[in-house]
């Protein structure tokens, strides 16, 4: 097998990812077999994508968006470049479309819930090899040249470490001849290898699902401290419910001994103040003449809602 690495440069326009394919044919014809070809991402992508999801986390929703249509822009002059045929590049651009919208996605679920772990960058900070090999495939493919587009996470399988994984090499070994040359057509066809180092923890795994297991875990937690709170709001309420039950029933039970025992105030007034819910019959304080309002009103401010 032969493997040959383009890194950003190589592949900074669409003028070095057509003479990519053509390097890529030259080797094939002089070995007799076609190589694998790794491609990075487009120079300037990768820290473009990397400084959308840090700024992202931090609140900030109009860094990302900026970078989303300069990259757009960007791959889009470049498949004007390398793709001369335009049915291709029509189909292109829209899988392009669609891998910039998922970014865009991602990075607003990051920047709400003001995060970024080792698991998310990975999945963002790989997208510009996985738009890159399927430009460079589509050149060559203009070029006359068989070639399809790989994903690395059909092939590689790595531990669990975000960030910095370490491939599994028998396991990846073995998925990665059986992907490249299980069929005779395989034998024939220029693969192109959308590795942006090593990025992709579960390969049996998309990164949209990865992201989405993120955000769900994420949103689980959030759920759990705000039922929390509303619990022990509810709690809180309770309490304050039922101590303004018991000051009520205090008022009441010494309103009706003082009714029964026939006391009256100074003035030789009973002042009837209204009908209490927590009581069977009407309850009366005892009060003066000139108190009757005040009275009722801390009566209606006892009552529970």
């Amino acid at each position: 097998m032969i493997v040959m690495k383009f890194g950003g440069t190589s592949v900074g326009t669409g003028e070095r990812i057509a003479n990519v394919g053509r390097i890529s044919k030259r080797v094939s014809e002089r070995v007799g077999k076609p190589p694998v070809v790794v491609v990075s991402a487009m120079s300037g992508v990768t820290n473009s994508l990397v400084r959308a999801a840090t700024t992202a986390a931090s609140g900030d929703a109009d860094t990302f968006r900026a970078i989303r249509r300069e990259l757009e822009q960007k791959h889009d002059v470049a498949i004007t470049e390398c793709v001369a045929e335009p049915g291709a590049a029509y189909q292109l651009r829209g899988e392009v479309k669609t891998l910039l919208d998922w970014f865009e996605n991602l990075c607003q679920s990051i920047c709400t819930l003001g995060e970024l772990t080792p698991r998310g960058l990975d999945a963002v900070s790989g997208l510009g090899e996985r738009i890159s090999a399927r430009i460079t495939a589509a050149s060559m493919a203009s070029q006359g040249i068989p070639a399809e587009c790989v994903q690395a996470t059909e092939l590689i399988i790595t531990d669990e470490t975000y960030g910095g994984a370490t491939p599994l090499f028998d396991e990846s070994t073995e998925r990665t001849r059986a992907r490249l040359y299980g069929k005779p057509e395989g034998r024939r066809v220029i693969r192109l290898l959308s590795v942006g180092g090593v990025r992709y923890v579960r390969p049996e795994k998309c990164d949209a699902e990865v992201v989405n297991e993120i955000a769900h875990e994420r949103l689980i937690e959030q759920h759990g401290a705000v039922k929390k709170q509303r619990d022990d709001d509810i709690s809180g309420q309770h309490d304050s419910e039922h101590r303004q039950g018991v000051d009520v029933h205090k008022q009441n039970d010494r309103a009706q001994k003082l009714h029964h025992a026939g006391r009256e105030d100074r003035t030789g007034h009973c002042a009837h103040a209204g009908y209490n819910k927590h009581a069977d019959s009407p309850c009366c304080y005892i009060g003066r003449q000139e108190n009757e309002q005040t009275v009722q009103r801390d009566f209606d401010k006892a009552r529970l809602p």
